[in-house]
C-alpha cells in the first residue's frame, strides 16, 4: 500500500509518486489524499480517473480503474486485473490521477509519476499491448 500527501487544493501541484506493477499479476494501490497540513481530505462528492501512457505525448492510453474507496477517509484505489496487466508491454510508463468535484466540475491532478511494468515470466502473454510493433509508442522517451 502506498500513502502520499496531496498539496493544498487551492494552490495544488500533483504529488509525484512512482509506482510499479508486475506483468500478469493483479495490480492494486491504495492512496491517501490529504491537504497541505496533513489532514485527510473528505472526498465525498468527488470522482477519480486515471490513465497510463508510454509518454505524456503518446496518443494511445490504458485506463486504470480508479475509485474512491473511503470518501471520509480520503482513500482512493488504483487497480487493474491480471488479465489486463498480462498484455501491457513491460517498460517505463507515465500515469496520472485526476480528481473531479462533481458539483463544480473542477478537475485537479492529484498524483502523477512513472509507472514501471516489471516483465512477467509465468503469466507472460503472447500478445502484448503497445509493444514494439507500434513505433509511436516508443517515441518521446
Amino acid at each position: 500500500m502506498s500513502v502520499r500527501l496531496f498539496g493544498d487544493t487551492k494552490t495544488s501541484m500533483a504529488t509525484q509518486l512512482d509506482l510499479s506493477m508486475d506483468q500478469g499479476a493483479d495490480f492494486a494501490n491504495v492512496l491517501a489524499v490529504t491537504d497541505a497540513s496533513g489532514s485527510v481530505l473528505n472526498l465525498t462528492g468527488y470522482t477519480v480517473a486515471s490513465k497510463m501512457r508510454r509518454s505524456p505525448l503518446s496518443k494511445a492510453s490504458i485506463q486504470i480503474i480508479a475509485v474512491v474507496t473511503n470518501p471520509t477517509g480520503g482513500l482512493i484505489k488504483l487497480s487493474l486485473p491480471n488479465s489486463e496487466t498480462a498484455t501491457i508491454f513491460p517498460t517505463r510508463w507515465v500515469y496520472d490521477v485526476i480528481m473531479t468535484n462533481t458539483s463544480s466540475g473542477i478537475k485537479t491532478t492529484i498524483y502523477q509519476g512513472q509507472l514501471f511494468v516489471n516483465p512477467g515470466v509465468t503469466n507472460n502473454a503472447d500478445n502484448l499491448a503497445l509493444g514494439t510493433d507500434n513505433e509511436e509508442d516508443w517515441g518521446h522517451l
